[in-house]
């Protein structure tokens, strides 16, 4: 059985958190599959099967993209076109990889009421989370992006 990522929002993806450092990330010993030539981003493929695939394919994995000071501002887990294949994501202990963009939200709002559907997304930004589908005709997400919670102020 192929191990599971656990996506938290607002906070984590796996092993990978917001906030941490390029220094930090590379501790975790997961190679890079590709980085930005300005280092902004780095891929991590979490699957041998996706770490063979070339140049321009969906990379199914993480990618963690960094702030100016070099800490992850951004983690987004990538499930590709084929949501029985590794990794597995979860979401509030139910299985991302095939999920409709109806059920996150729904999982959304049992924690937030800002659940917002635009073409092809739903995200709460109370939360920190977005959730993509490639296409907006698609009926599974493909990808959902963590990111910091945004908290409005008090009036």
């Amino acid at each position: 059985m192929s191990q599971t990522y656990e996506i938290i929002p607002g906070t984590s993806i796996g092993p990978f958190r917001l906030g941490m450092t390029r220094v930090q990330i590379e501790g975790l010993r997961i190679d890079p599959m590709e980085s930005s030539e300005d280092q902004s981003w780095h891929r991590f493929p979490l699957s041998r099967v996706d770490a063979h695939q070339p140049a321009g394919e969906v990379r199914v994995g993480v990618t963690i993209h960094y702030d100016a000071t070099g800490h992850a501002c951004r983690l987004t887990a990538i499930f590709g076109y084929n949501p029985s294949e590794a990794p597995v994501f979860s979401l509030f202990g139910e299985v991302v990889n095939g999920m409709t963009d109806g059920t996150v939200g729904r999982l959304l709002l049992s924690i937030t009421n800002d659940v917002e559907y635009g073409y092809g997304t739903v995200s709460s930004a109370s939360a920190g989370l977005t959730a993509n589908k490639w296409e907006a005709i698609d009926d599974e997400i493909m990808c959902i992006n963590v990111v910091p919670r945004r908290v409005d102020p008090v009036d």
